[in-house]
């Protein structure tokens, strides 16, 4: 005799999200007991997923559906947009009962992702919601994370008071104090331009403030020109304004410097400015640094990656990167873009034309500007039956 499986939707996914956690719970215990080994687990992980999918599908209304998603697509698979998209989503849903955790958590995944100043931005509206350790030490964690260090340590000494035996939290004040430490006996001191960094993070994330994010990290690397954070950063913004050729060699010279130290945000940056000036073979290299570095989720990288597959003229290794690219973001339309040059180069016209097309309905933020004016001329071009140039140096 089999167990009835209850029939209301609501009921069955809470019996899908607790079978789940039971299986995280034991999972958990592993780690606290020394025994748990991540490569023996893949298939309880993958069931997870399963699971907190299913109870997805049965309640997409549900908070807590959005939330257990997003928080185990972070924590075991890296695949932080999917993660960010269901936290976000658990955020929205909870309305006026949103808390300083779910906001807390959110940004967590954010700052996983380099993204410190949207992380920045929700932490502050978690702060408005509740002060508290999590809010607190959140923030704390994430000025950290920008090289202001001066300014992180009140934030974390308040989580502390909050929570004096959070171990988290005690080292993140340690790692702070070290930190300025060492910016204290250089020859510069880095806190009077950490306004002018932070100000630049932000209005990067404006998206039609990149001119103006620009001539601010300007200022702060041509203050601190040893701190590598800001310079990546500069390099960033630069590759976003197709600016590659300036990009190339400023990230070059700090790879030299960091030696074995470069960190996964560098190689990103430097496989996109390598993308932009035609050097695929060497951006694939960086491509896959990153990816073997746990962001393999991420669509950027994977429509890179096909952006530089194209340009070494093989087409159909490059779709195969461009649709993990839209299964990560349905919604990213240079990897849209991409595609249609792919089939374009195939000879398969039609599935090109529906590529360019798509990427024009998807092309909808300031900085998509070029893919709207590459799409408009690839679908004239075949109109006219011309084929298709190789790569240009913006992607």
């Amino acid at each position: 005799m089999t167990d009835e499986i209850p029939q209301d939707p609501k009921t069955l996914a809470d019996s899908l999200n607790r079978q789940a956690i039971a299986i995280y719970q034991n999972l958990y215990i592993e780690k606290r007991q020394g025994t748990y080994l991540a490569a023996a687990h893949q298939a309880d992980f993958e069931k997870i997923i399963d699971l907190h999918e299913k109870a997805l599908q049965l309640d997409p209304g549900s908070q807590s559906n959005h939330h257990n998603l997003g928080w185990t697509l972070n924590e075991n698979f890296g695949r932080y947009d999917e993660s960010i998209a269901h936290l976000e989503k658990a955020v929205e849903l909870a309305g006026s009962d949103v808390d300083a955790y779910d906001f807390a958590i959110l940004a967590h995944v954010l700052s996983k992702a380099d993204r410190p100043a949207e992380a920045l931005a929700v932490l502050e509206r978690a702060l408005q919601v509740e002060e508290n350790g999590t809010s607190l030490g959140g923030y704390g964690y994430v000025l950290i994370h920008c090289g202001a260090n001066a300014r992180a340590i009140p934030y974390i000494e308040k989580a502390i008071a909050y929570d004096p035996d959070n171990i988290i939290h005690l080292h993140n004040l340690r790692c702070a104090q070290e930190k300025l430490s060492a910016r204290e006996s250089s020859s510069k001191e880095i806190d009077p331009y950490t306004d002018v960094y932070l100000d630049s993070q932000k209005l990067s994330m404006q998206r039609d403030h990149y001119e103006t994010a620009l001539l601010c990290l300007q200022k702060v690397v041509a203050a601190e020109p040893n701190y590598p954070e800001f310079q990546v950063n500069l390099g960033h913004v630069l590759n976003i304004l197709h600016r590659h050729e300036e990009a190339l060699p400023l990230l070059k010279k700090l790879e030299q410097q960091l030696g074995q130290e470069k960190s996964a945000s560098l190689s990103k940056e430097l496989a996109y400015a390598l993308n932009g000036q035609g050097l695929f073979e060497e951006a694939l290299v960086h491509i896959t640094e990153v990816m073997d570095s746990g962001h393999a989720w991420n669509a950027e990288l994977q429509n890179s990656r096909g952006y530089a597959l194209n340009g070494l003229y093989r087409y159909k290794e490059a779709l195969v990167y461009l649709e993990s690219a839209l299964e990560v973001n349905p919604c990213y339309s240079p990897a849209f873009l991409n595609m249609g040059r792919s089939y374009e180069s195939l000879g398969n016209i039609e599935e090109a034309k529906k590529c360019y097309r798509k990427a024009l309905e998807t092309a909808k933020e300031p900085d998509t500007a070029f893919v709207l004016s590459r799409a408009n001329e690839a679908l004239k071009r075949m109109g006219k039956d011309i084929p298709p140039p190789h790569l240009s140096t913006s992607f």
